[in-house]
């Protein structure tokens, strides 16, 4: 997964490198507002978004929490 800023947008890449996806919204949350580069910890995917000033914290599979 890569943070595009550009297309406020996720970037979701199989094992072999092909672009599966590409996700501008979260489940049950807002529109993404220029993504930051996500981390994971603990099954989770934490990232900002500066223009929002917010952090938010999302599983694997999309869903925020």
């Amino acid at each position: 997964m890569v943070a595009d800023q550009g297309r406020n947008a996720f970037l979701f890449f199989g094992e072999d490198g092909r672009l599966l996806q590409v996700r501008k919204v979260v489940e049950d949350g807002p529109v993404l507002d220029t993504p930051g580069s996500p981390a994971f910890r603990g099954g989770q995917i934490w990232f900002t978004e500066y223009r929002a000033h917010r952090v938010r914290r999302i599983t694997l599979d999309g869903r925020q929490t």
